[in-house]
């Protein structure tokens, strides 16, 4: 069942990364582990490296949206972070994935989500990126934990067919 692969590849993403695989190889080796044409499976993931020193992500993407970045007091609105998208997991058995170092200005707050928050039936997820960074702009003050609960209960308040997960992280130097 999906639920038995993904808690599988939850594990082994805690273990690539502890043995200190950066995003790239951790991606590469989930690739190995499941196969759309052995077991009809695969998976979109983010994978993000977070330097708390010096407020740097190097981030990874197998098929997943983009990290929506709020920065903290410089006047920009919030972006979404320019990720090289790879193909999901299990697709092919020699997959590429690149890195994307961004650096994050103090008291930037990042949003990794899926796409449970963002997307709807018959419309471009365009608009559902648009809506969501439009919530969290109008809200990126408050602490994290408020941001996270403005923009799952304005995107899906009434609740969703997928599944949801919003993970917010501030940088403070």
């Amino acid at each position: 069942p999906a639920a038995t692969v993904m808690a599988s590849l939850l594990y082994a993403v805690r273990a690539y990364a502890t043995q200190g695989d950066p995003p790239e190889v951790i991606l590469r080796k989930l690739s190995g582990l499941v196969s759309l044409s052995r077991s009809g499976h695969f998976a979109t993931v983010l994978c993000i490296l977070f330097d708390h020193r010096l407020g740097r992500i190097t981030t990874a993407t197998a098929g997943h949206l983009p990290p929506l970045v709020l920065h903290g007091g410089d006047g920009r609105d919030g972006e979404y972070v320019a990720t090289e998208f790879g193909e999901p997991v299990g697709v092919s058995d020699d997959p590429a994935y690149v890195p994307v170092t961004t650096t994050l200005a103090p008291g930037s707050t990042l949003l990794a989500f899926t796409d449970g928050l963002i997307e709807r039936r018959g419309e471009s997820l365009d608009f559902g990126l648009e809506r969501l960074r439009d919530t969290a702009v109008a809200v990126a003050d408050a602490p994290v934990g408020a941001i996270v609960s403005a923009v799952v209960s304005d995107l899906i308040g009434g609740g969703s067919d997928d599944d949801t997960v919003v993970i917010g992280l501030r940088w403070s130097k």
